[in-house]
């Protein structure tokens, strides 16, 4: 196997001859590689032996979207960058093969492919990119479904940017100093609960992605005091007020019916039915 030195600008790496069916070893990395919109991402591979006459070439991959990036010459050491892919201006391919992308968009997430082809034989590598916004502080707020039982609590943590957000509840306890005792994950910013009546809550939620972290709180001491029920007095007072009314109100149609079909109980009615009796003079003699 023959070697020389490839020299780009500001850049050194080396390149093999492999005689017969050498095998090209390329390394990316397993897991993706994280971006904040706005900043750069550098995407390694690592390619070993580097063959003479090969053309080494980046690509993007996504669901209606591909397109060539960039492609070394290793014969001259030229590197020509694609126009008309929305990379052009924004991309650099550094003397170890890596990929700079900088301005990253959400809609450069993605798979990038990166193809050594020489020899009739093609060698490809992949790279998953994922780009997120990064989250801001959260708002917590507080929604009350109260029944006779007990007080079911929803707490809503929600925010106004971030991408790729996973929401964590901690519940603090009923005071600061108590320390965290439960932790709950998950994809959503809601979160149930089923409090006693006189019960306080304190809980912290906390939004991530893969570049950025923030967190709001909520105490509440206690949710439900408020509007819960009324107490037995006066519960029996109003109960006695509604026996009342609906007694009253019996009297009075019962006075009506008596009125009416029991007039001699009026005194102040007449009983004499006057007389339609018709009466002759009387004839003289």
């Amino acid at each position: 196997m023959d070697s020389m030195m490839l020299e780009l600008p500001g850049f050194l790496f080396l390149v093999c001859s492999v005689s017969g069916q050498g095998v090209v070893d390329i390394k990316t990395p397993a897991f993706p590689v994280n971006g904040t919109v706005g900043r750069s991402a550098w995407l390694p591979v690592e390619i070993n032996p580097i063959p003479e006459k090969t053309e080494i070439t980046w690509r993007f991959t996504e669901i209606g979207r591909a397109a060539s990036i960039a492609r070394l010459d290793t014969s001259d050491g030229k590197i020509k960058i694609f126009e008309d892919t929305g990379f052009e201006g924004r991309v650099t391919v550094h003397g170890n093969l890596t990929l700079q992308i900088d301005n990253l968009t959400m809609g450069d997430g993605g798979i990038y492919t990166v193809t050594l082809t020489g020899e009739g034989r093609d060698y490809t590598g992949k790279v998953t990119l994922q780009v997120c916004e990064p989250v801001s502080v959260p708002t917590v707020e507080l929604v009350e479904n109260i029944t006779a039982e007990s007080c079911n609590v929803t707490l809503l943590c929600s925010v106004e940017m971030g991408s790729h957000i996973i929401y964590t509840w901690t519940s603090l306890g009923t005071t600061q100093t108590d320390g965290e005792v439960e932790q709950l994950s998950g994809s959503t910013g809601e979160l149930k609960l089923s409090v006693g009546m006189s019960e306080p809550i304190h809980y912290r939620c906390t939004v991530w992605n893969a570049v950025s972290e923030e967190s709001g709180e909520i105490r509440v001491d206690p949710p439900c005091t408020a509007r819960v029920e009324q107490p037995k007095q006066s519960k029996w007072l109003s109960v006695l007020q509604i026996c009342l009314g609906g007694s009253v109100l019996i009297i009075l149609i019962a006075l009506l019916a008596v009125s009416k079909y029991c007039p001699w109980l009026n005194p102040g009615r007449s009983t004499v039915q006057p007389s339609h009796a018709t009466q002759h003079p009387t004839s003289k003699t």
